[in-house]
């Protein structure tokens, strides 16, 4: 049996997110691998991340910074060729829709 690659894509993991994160991660099985990309960096993490910057002015330097997000991601999504993509924040969920839209048809994608 094929061994199924979730990715879940968040903004960060404090609060709530790590909470569930956690419980997705013992989902984790011979036939399922569970991966995590995010897209701010945590203290004391060692998780794949675009940057260390939680804040986000609305100008065109955040512009600038959400096009980079949707090229990191969207290398990142190619290079682990998952089965599907979770999103889990409304920033991320929407830079993942878009990124189906243009790029991974195929990859099943599940927004929360």
């Amino acid at each position: 049996m094929k061994k199924r690659h979730v990715v879940i894509v968040t903004n960060n993991i404090d609060g709530g997110v790590g909470t569930f994160l956690n419980q997705m991660s013992s989902l984790q099985t011979n036939t399922r691998k569970i991966s995590l990309l995010t897209l701010r960096k945590e203290i004391n993490a060692s998780l794949p991340s675009f940057s260390s910057n939680n804040a986000f002015p609305y100008s065109t330097h955040s512009l600038t910074k959400i096009f980079k997000e949707f090229l990191w991601l969207k290398r990142h999504i190619a290079h682990q060729k998952p089965d599907i993509i979770v999103s889990v924040d409304v920033h991320a969920s929407l830079l993942i829709c878009f990124l189906k839209i243009f790029f991974f048809q195929h990859i099943s994608v599940i927004v929360s």
